[in-house]
């Protein structure tokens, strides 16, 4: 192998290694993402479950409300 091959190999597994580590940092951040963007669905999950419920007291109290009002 000439100087010129090997120094062109050495700067293609440089450029390998370049590439790897900022795909590295990439799927960290990524990885990271996803996380947060999980817990902010259990959280959005849990306020929607939390707002049907509130929904659905509030009409059966209107409800019963009504239900006394037509009794007078």
């Amino acid at each position: 192998m000439t100087e010129f091959e090997l120094n062109s190999l050495e700067e293609k597994i440089d450029q390998l290694v370049g590439l790897l580590q900022k795909l590295k940092l990439e799927n960290v951040s990524l990885t990271k993402k996803i996380a947060g963007l999980n817990n902010e669905n259990v959280a959005l999950s849990e306020n929607q479950k939390n707002s049907s419920k509130a929904i659905k007291q509030l009409i059966l109290k209107l409800r019963d409300e009504l239900a006394c009002q037509t009794k007078k």
